[in-house]
């Protein structure tokens, strides 16, 4: 008999959590230890993921001092070159603060039945409430999912373990009316 790889058991995890959420039955809970669960507030899944956040950063740059003394040709062309290095530094310092997504990282993710719990290197325990998120992006086929909460940065999940925290995260932003999101319907297939 086969074994199934990490992605196939996560996958049919996730379809029969889908299955018995969509039959009411309340998800079966997990153990955590560590973080301090609100009352009512029942961990689901823990899972490692990939974690990366989408936001530009300040990226400043110092234009190359120079001083040059000697013939006019000579010090037009130093000018010049001054003025060329300094115009790559400023691009380049343009394009490291643009929008993009920053601190790739594998995460320790714990879902409860209202929010995400991240350890992130750069922030620590970052508490993601289903109440305040704003956007839901889940991409089963590219094993994505994409949250925005509308005062931090966009915060994207990758790996194996994705569908399970798109399916339990759409169960806490959206009740029931999960399985009406066709995005997630290869879930209940």
């Amino acid at each position: 008999m086969r074994t199934l790889s990490e992605a196939e058991q996560w996958w049919h995890y996730s379809r029969q959590c889908a299955a018995a959420l969509h039959a009411g039955l309340s998800p079966t809970p997990v153990s955590v230890f560590g973080p301090v669960l609100e009352p009512g507030e029942t961990a689901l899944v823990t899972a490692s993921v990939g974690y990366a956040r989408f936001c530009g950063t300040n990226a400043n740059y110092t234009s190359m001092p120079l001083i040059v003394a000697g013939r006019p040709a000579v010090m037009v062309g130093a000018l010049a070159v001054q003025g060329l290095v300094n115009h790559r530094r400023k691009a380049a310092a343009q394009r490291q603060a643009a929008p993009q997504w920053r601190w790739h990282q594998t995460s320790s993710v714990i879902v409860t039945t209202d929010r995400l719990l991240c350890a992130t290197r750069p922030h620590g325990l970052v508490s993601l409430w289903f109440g305040d998120c704003t956007e839901f992006h889940p991409d089963l086929q590219q094993w994505t999912l994409t949250l925005n909460f509308g005062s931090i940065a966009p915060v994207r999940f990758s790996g194996v373990a994705t569908p399970a925290l798109s399916l339990f995260s759409a169960h806490g932003i959206f009740g029931e009316a999960w399985a009406d999101d066709p995005r997630l319907a290869a879930l209940l297939s």
